[in-house]
């Protein structure tokens, strides 16, 4: 029983020791761009590492932005030390930080609209998107938005004039840095916005891009494809109960976004 207790003892001990060592000894990480990072390092791979500062902030690096990486025995820095210190330490990479995450957008489309019949004409549409959701690490955005896209010249039927997209979204960052090229997701659904009579249907994009810290750019794909279920004159004069579009287009799209930094 006594050698269990002196067992248990033991066991306490080294690991209150080990921690205070971990408190005393922290790592440094010198990176090639001349920052320097102090904290723990909590998880290290051929390609990666992973770093906790004293304020709690996750440090994701790639290893070929290391210098070097060393150990050093001054005290880790406490959590009221200067803020201004704090922001310099989080906010070094311009990367995305782990919480909400917005993004207003410029969306233009340049594309081509086709009717069940195979009649085609220019599908032109200006407008904004606004997405809102959750920044899981530097990398990895999920979240969903709306918008709305007017017109920007004579389509081929007034169904799609002035159209309101609602979509999931999934955003990868390539890189977490200041800049970093990306890609993202959209896919949902639309209605039309500027007739009584229903007209809806799916909506989908893909683009890839740069972000310069909060600025982003973008071109990809953007598709609609749409249905109306009622009575309707088609093109050609005649008289049918239903009526459907599709249009492909090329999308060049212009924002920012917002939330927390590292």
């Amino acid at each position: 029983m006594m050698s269990r207790f002196f067992l248990l003892l033991f066991g306490f001990l080294a690991v209150a020791r080990a921690a205070c060592a971990q408190q005393a000894d922290q790592d440094v990480v010198y990176l090639k761009n001349g920052s320097v990072i102090h904290g723990i390092v909590v998880e290290a791979r051929p390609d990666m590492v992973r770093l906790v500062n004293g304020y709690g902030d996750i440090f994701v690096f790639e290893m070929s932005d290391i210098e070097k990486i060393i150990k050093d025995s001054s005290a880790l820095p406490s959590p009221d030390a200067s803020s201004s210190k704090s922001s310099s330490d989080a906010d070094f990479l311009g990367c995305p930080s782990r919480g909400y995450r917005g993004f207003v957008d410029a969306n233009v489309m340049v594309g081509r609209l086709v009717d069940e019949f195979d009649c085609y004409d220019d599908f032109n549409k200006v407008g904004f998107l606004t997405t809102h959701g959750f920044q899981f690490n530097p990398k990895i955005f999920v979240g969903g938005g709306l918008g709305v896209m007017f017109q920007a010249g004579d389509d081929l039927v007034e169904d799609f004039d002035v159209i309101i997209p609602v979509y999931s979204a999934f955003r990868y960052d390539i890189l977490a840095r200041k800049v970093s090229p990306f890609l993202d997701v959209r896919l949902g659904g639309f209605f039309n916005a500027a007739y009584d009579y229903a007209y809806t249907g799916a909506y989908f994009s893909f683009t890839a891009g740069v972000r310069v810290r909060r600025f982003n750019v973008s071109i990809g794909y953007e598709a609609l494809s749409g249905y109306y279920d009622g009575y309707y004159e088609d093109v050609y004069g005649c008289f049918c109960d239903s009526y459907g579009l599709d249009c492909n287009s090329f999308v060049l799209r212009l924002g920012a976004d917002f939330g927390r930094r590292r």
